[in-house]
């Protein structure tokens, strides 16, 4: 269940003399894991070869000439690197030639502690699909079933009234963030409390609109 949009906090004050930005969701975790991707992915050609690791930390609103919903990633080419608990990494990897990808990858992981396990990747192949066994170490497979991006992109647009950003998975980060709560790490009873919290203070608003309604008919009957 995504955040209602009353309780997304906003980030106070512009950015490098852009509008203030409006955060959906930021990994707030100050447990830094050591991650690793150990697997042999195949090689057409090391020329057009590309492995490439994009470590995910916030998604946000940030108005240009149109309000967008943008991410702040870092970019990482090494097997072995660092990352925040909760943030979700994306691994990207292709090879084949200057016309045509012969093998590709990409999969979603969430960082945390976990140690290391081993893990099945499939290989896109240019006439066939290959499983290849690797390991991962402090990483968490993300599946992205039951993901409409067409349902997210309208839910964010109604939201929050920013259209996706194009340079990045924004859709899939809000849908692993917000509505599947993979980096909730809250216990039942704090889910509950939430909940509870968020019910208290939909009842206040509902109430405040009720009174609102009827000054609104006493008005009435007085110009009457």
């Amino acid at each position: 269940m995504s955040e209602p949009p009353a309780q997304v906090p906003v980030r106070e004050g512009a950015q490098n003399g852009k509008a203030p930005e409006r955060t959906v969701f930021e990994v707030k975790s100050n447990k830094v894991l050591p991650c690793r991707i150990d697997v042999e992915f195949p090689v057409y050609n090391r020329k057009h070869t590309l492995f490439e690791i994009s470590v995910y930390t916030s998604i946000f609103i940030r108005n240009f000439k149109q309000t967008y919903l943008v991410a702040t990633k870092k970019t990482l080419y090494s097997r072995e690197f660092v990352a925040p608990e909760g943030a979700i990494i994306k691994v990207t990897y292709r090879s084949g030639s200057s016309k045509h990808t012969y093998y590709s990858y990409y999969g979603y992981f969430l960082v945390r502690e976990t140690g290391a396990k081993n893990h099945e990747f499939t290989i896109k192949g240019y006439d066939k699909n290959n499983t290849i066994e690797g390991e991962i170490k402090n990483l968490v497979p993300l599946s992205l079933e039951g993901y409409d991006e067409a349902e997210i992109e309208a839910e964010i647009m109604n939201v929050y009234g920013a259209l996706p950003s194009k340079y990045d998975p924004v859709e899939v980060l809000y849908y692993l963030w917000i509505k599947k709560r993979v980096a909730d790490t809250s216990t039942f009873e704090e889910q509950v409390k939430k909940l509870e919290e968020l019910i208290k203070q939909k009842e206040q608003e509902l109430q405040a609109l009720r009174e609102q309604l009827a000054q609104l008919k006493q008005l009435e009957r007085v110009r009457e």
